[in-house]
């Protein structure tokens, strides 16, 4: 019970703390914790998603821990998704504030007025 709870919410935490780093945002935030749960379900529906499509059912997704190896092949998914997903969501960040800023296309440098 606890190690199916470790897996499910580590990978969040550790991508909240990236996304924290990438953002400049202090940890202590409220953010931090938005984040985590947004990333928590991110990361799972990932994932439940890839095991579906591996051929698992959502009836066994219970039962899918069971086994030590796909759990650790969860583990995997999991953290690599951690890393991943936070740097999506920092460029979709980006992009929208660019979008509102009136930045629309690649900055070429200092502008002569």
């Amino acid at each position: 019970m606890l190690f199916e709870f470790v897996i499910l919410i580590a990978p969040a935490f550790i991508a909240s703390l990236f996304i924290c780093m990438l953002r400049n945002i202090p940890v202590k935030s409220l953010d931090f914790l938005v984040f985590a749960i947004i990333f928590a379900f991110l990361i799972n529906m990932f994932v439940l998603g890839i095991a579906y499509l591996r051929g698992h059912s959502y009836n066994a997704v219970g039962s899918l821990y069971d086994n030590i190896g796909v759990a650790f092949k969860h583990c995997g998914l999991s953290l690599i998704a951690a890393i991943t997903l936070p740097n999506i969501v920092n460029l979709i960040i980006s992009m929208i504030e660019n979008r509102k800023n009136g930045n629309r296309g690649i900055n070429n440098g200092p502008q002569d007025e």
